[in-house]
């Protein structure tokens, strides 16, 4: 500060002692009132601006250079930089800052934005681009910045990044790409962006439950459906989840306005799932049916029974599910009879209804899956007309014996890829000792087979013939990746390796029922891990018993697994550094969200690479 500024700044009033005391000989600090401090009781109306300045450079002089920065950006941001002068003011500053070592990372992304903006102004979008984008990388959350990006990525050219390929060609590779990958390439100042945000949006899930978030984030997408007519033209499949319980089903109303709203709009939609109480159900196909009449998939599930459940006619349906926890099927079956010779892909599950054959044409399915009741010719009538079958998937209460059809027809099903048959009850008097070892020659040595689920539940075991000889054929089904059964009952803690061995060598999803009956957790694990396949990734233990640590299933028997199955949840499993190279100590199982586990399975074992190892649910929307 130069002489003359303190002069004004200290001695502007003669009242003031003008440096140090008057017994010191001007030396030492002023002891003067405060008010009579830098400023002096003043009799002027006049002001000197240069007072200001003299104080402010004063005062930064003193201070530190983390402090300096947040001074200077805070005063940069009060200037006009739609002028010249001023963005080169902003320029000169920010750079100032971005060199200061200790800089926190608040400060440096506040002036990278700062200068981003002045950029933006001038017209240098690319400078403007690569300020946004280092800011993201120091702060990935920023709202501010992400607000940026997406105004400036429809804009931005960044030269020779890419070759110059047509739009169909990029849209082609990110047909590859998984929805982890395009959400990435949102951010992306390129034409992949518009793409990736096309290709997400194809399939839109619409959640209405306890979770305020999760509703709002739905309604903002119907209200962005209803608004944007070039946005609602992309959408292809969407899936609407309303929760069972009254108090939260009642507050539906306002929702079911907006999907009316927004039904319209959906000019390309194909496929449809609905998750809610029958009686909003029958307002949805409804609209559905007037709105949406060329739907090709259709997946209906009843939170609260059937009721008077009916279904429209739709012309064009390929693919069709169904689940409820009971009630009248009269209206079911006549839709089902509508349906004889369309479908390609069919899925009920209905506690109480019992399997009509003479209502579904199985020579025309692809994919077949059924839970309910069978009785009669039922797999007779299957297995002799299913030519096409590439999917059988049965879950079921037994009231024939069933075992005398799989020896009559064990060259059935040509085709066939992924087979299950699980039996969750028998009638009384029912018993098929053969059911099991019939079922085993029926797909021994089938070398397309990907997926197979076989057993029973525990109590029938003896009654339908379920024992070791059933193992027996899984080595003959080299191409297996997923499998789904339980260990005999009649296994001894002997043999439990033998099992093992008799895995599938390329198997990557085992879940396995039944297997601590014979001794403890730990015993089983240790002994069960030599011949485990190291291709596999997940698996699941049915009834693992409390009080046993989760991580023991990693450390003892399956240390090759990313992906745990128990209590009805996944569990991720985090491995953790153990100092030395390329060398892990303990693992944590991480138990998934709710949501990832109920509705997002497919897409979370997507990112993992076993997507194909496990089944598609057509009862939630997963259509084949």
């Amino acid at each position: 500060m130069s002489k003359h500024a303190r002069d004004h700044a200290y001695c502007s009033d003669q009242s003031v002692p003008k440096r140090g005391h008057p017994n010191q000989g001007g030396r030492g600090p002023v002891h003067a009132p405060p008010d009579q401090i830098g400023f002096a009781r003043t009799n002027s109306t006049v002001f000197n601006p240069k007072i200001l300045e003299a104080s402010i450079k004063e005062i930064a002089s003193r201070l530190e250079d983390e402090a300096k920065a947040d001074l200077l950006l805070y005063a940069a941001k009060k200037l006009d930089i739609t002028l010249d002068s001023s963005r080169a003011l902003v320029e000169n500053a920010v750079q100032s800052c971005l060199l200061i070592p200790d800089l926190t990372t608040k400060d440096a992304v506040e002036a990278r934005l700062l200068r981003a903006k002045a950029r933006l102004v001038a017209g240098y979008t690319l400078g403007a681009h690569k300020d946004i984008k280092a800011a993201l990388v120091q702060d990935p959350e920023n709202m501010e910045a992400k607000s940026l990006m997406s105004s400036l990525v429809p804009h931005v050219r960044v030269p020779n990044s890419s070759p110059g390929f047509s739009n169909e060609i990029w849209t082609l590779v990110a047909s590859f790409l998984s929805k982890s990958d395009l959400k990435m390439l949102l951010s992306v100042p390129h034409v992949l962006s518009r793409i990736a945000s096309q290709k997400l949006f194809q399939k839109i899930d619409l959640y209405f439950a306890a979770d305020k978030s999760e509703s709002q984030r739905s309604a903002d997408i119907l209200t962005r459906i209803i608004l944007d007519a070039d946005f609602a033209v992309h959408v292809k499949s969407m899936r609407i989840f309303v929760p069972a319980e009254r108090e939260q089903a009642q507050s539906f109303a306002f929702q079911l306005g907006m999907i009316s709203n927004a039904l319209p709009k959906l000019a390309n939609i194909r496929r449809v799932h609905i998750t809610m109480r029958w009686k909003d159900l029958q307002q949805i196909l409804k609209m559905l049916n007037l709105h949406c009449p060329k739907l090709s998939g259709l997946s209906v599930e009843s939170t609260d029974g059937t009721g008077e459940l009916a279904f429209p006619k739709f012309a064009h349906l390929k693919d069709f599910s169904f689940t409820s926890k009971g009630g009248e099927t009269s209206h079911l079956n006549e839709f089902l009879k509508h349906l004889k010779n369309r479908v390609h892909a069919l899925a009920i599950k209905h506690r109480t209804w019992s399997y009509p054959s003479s209502l579904i044409s199985v020579r025309h399915l692809a994919h077949l899956d059924i839970g309910g009741i069978f009785e009669g010719d039922c797999f007779d009538q299957i297995l002799s007309n299913g030519h096409q079958l590439e999917t059988l998937r049965l879950s079921c209460e037994l009231r024939c014996v069933a075992s005398s059809a799989f020896r009559a027809q064990a060259d059935s099903l040509p085709f066939l890829r992924h087979f299950a048959l699980w039996v969750t009850d028998i009638s009384r008097g029912i018993q098929d000792k053969d059911l099991f070892p019939a079922l085993s020659e029926f797909i021994r040595n089938r070398q397309p087979l990907r997926l197979l689920t076989v057993g029973c539940s525990n109590q029938y075991f003896d009654t339908l013939g379920f024992n070791a000889s059933t193992w027996g054929v899984f080595p003959s089904l080299p191409s297996l990746l997923g499998l789904t059964t339980s260990l005999p009952s009649d296994m001894a803690a002997p043999m439990i390796p033998l099992f093992s061995w008799m895995l599938p060598r390329n198997l990557q999803y085992l879940n396995l029922g039944n297997a601590f009956t014979s001794c403890g957790v730990r015993e089983f694990l240790t002994q069960f891990r030599p011949g485990v396949p190291q291709s596999l990734k997940v698996i699941g233990l049915v009834s693992y018993p409390p009080g046993e640590s989760f991580d023991t299933i990693v450390e003892l028997g399956f240390p090759m697994v990313d992906l745990v199955w128990m209590n009805s949840n996944y569990h991720t499993v985090v491995r953790k550094p153990n100092g030395g190279l390329n060398t892990t100590g303990p693992v944590e199982l991480e138990e998934c969200s709710s949501k990832s586990t109920k509705y997002n399975r497919l897409e979370m074992l997507a990112n993992m690479g076993v997507v194909n190892s496990v089944w598609k649910d057509p009862f939630i929307g997963d259509f084949w």
